[in-house]
């Protein structure tokens, strides 16, 4: 399987790649891109099976992200984190 990881925060991008042991998980190729834009670009190129990606990031959100990649990709599996309470985002995301 391959992990794409998409926050906008550099501790914490490096900070889930090394907190897991990915290739006993099933996990034999990661990515890791610093906002949406970044994201979208290596999700259509190297179409990950799993994406952990932030809710609100600059240029583009991770939702937003999250519904083009579904376009191409519909059998992604995404799951979003955030350090934020933002009811907005937490529905949007859902």
């Amino acid at each position: 399987m391959k992990l794409l990881i998409v926050d906008d925060e550099k501790l914490t991008r490096e900070g889930i790649l090394k907190s897991l042991p990915w290739e006993k998980l099933g996990i034999h190729q990661t990515f890791l891109a610093d906002d949406g834009i970044h994201g979208l670009k290596i999700a259509l190129k190297e179409k990950p099976d799993l994406i952990l990606t932030d809710v609100r990031m600059p240029r583009m959100s991770g939702v937003e992200m999250a519904e083009e990649i579904l376009k191409v990709l519909p059998n992604a599996i995404i799951l979003f984190m955030s350090a934020y309470s933002d009811k907005e985002y937490l529905k949007a995301a859902i």
